[in-house]
């Protein structure tokens, strides 16, 4: 699994097991690392870069954690040579979440797909 790590001092980006993820990152207690401010899953498709999970911990959102992230996996679609990333979430425009992918500069596709181009 590849993700993004946004942690108080730094972005990393690595390759992580289930188990990991599970275990030291995050299950349904939430972040399990107090280190961690939030994290991004994601892969590089043949098209596209993908993500599927962001998530910031309660007390640093409205930080800026969700926008590093987002800006993090755009370089390294860029790198990949890739000119676009999607999501397909269960979100709507309104939500919260589709307020803020709207407002990252993603647009509202067919079946809850949302795409920005890069």
């Amino acid at each position: 699994m590849q993700i993004i790590l946004a942690s108080l001092k730094k972005v990393i980006v690595k390759e992580i097991t289930e188990e990991y993820f599970d275990t030291k990152v995050y299950n349904n207690d939430g972040i399990q690392d107090p280190n961690i401010k939030g994290f991004m899953r994601y892969g590089i498709n043949e098209d596209s870069g993908e993500f599927y999970q962001i998530f910031v911990h309660p007390n640093h959102r409205k930080e800026g954690v969700g926008t590093l992230l987002i800006k993090e996996l755009i370089t390294i679609t860029k790198k990949n040579k890739k000119n676009k990333i999607v999501v397909h979430t269960g979100t709507d425009e309104g939500d919260i979440f589709g307020d803020f992918l709207i407002s990252k500069g993603f647009k509202n596709l067919d079946n809850k797909w949302w795409e920005l181009l890069i």
